[in-house]
């Protein structure tokens, strides 16, 4: 089973509808809507059909706000501050994203392996750039390193420089 067949299948027990339609004039990839009266549903764009690392990333993060978000958040986005209300939404669906995709563990494990190559680190954690740095910018609010074992430390204050250092015992 594919890794985007896990998320059909997580989003069929989460009662939630996945449907393609032609998003390109409402100008998105993917869409969740979340209905009172009737089963929410995940809208993803027919280019989707034939990019399969595409559409997996857009489903996790329309799953992300299912998991994360409630309401609309795209209506009537006319102020600042609905369009800061929105930013926060995406942000957290992005987070939820990063978390779900990207387990701390796998993480230290590829940068123990490929500790000198970032594209090496994507590819053994199948993801692309822009979600590795995702990954370590949400770690980096939780904390100013990463404990890699072994007494060394990814720095994660320098982003999107990175470096590892060893522990320093005097």
């Amino acid at each position: 089973m594919t890794k985007l067949e896990k998320l059909f299948n997580l989003a069929e027990k989460e009662g939630i509808e996945i449907y393609y339609k032609d998003l390109k004039s409402l100008g998105f990839l993917g869409l969740y809507i979340e209905c009172y009266e009737s089963p929410s549903m995940i809208l993803l764009d027919d280019s989707l059909k034939s990019n399969y690392k595409k559409a997996y990333k857009v489903l996790l993060e329309e799953l992300g706000h299912h998991y994360t978000s409630s309401g609309d958040s795209i209506s009537c986005v006319d102020t600042y501050l609905d369009k800061l209300k929105v930013n926060k939404c995406e942000i957290k669906a992005e987070r939820w994203l990063c978390h779900y995709l990207i387990s701390n563990n796998d993480l230290i494990n590829a940068i123990n392996k490929y500790p000198t190559s970032v594209e090496n680190i994507c590819e053994y954690l199948d993801i692309d750039i822009e979600m590795l740095l995702s990954k370590l910018k949400f770690l980096s609010l939780e904390n100013k390193s990463l404990d890699l074992g072994y007494g060394n430390f990814l720095i994660l204050t320098n982003l999107p420089n990175l470096m590892i250092l060893p522990t320093i015992i005097q």
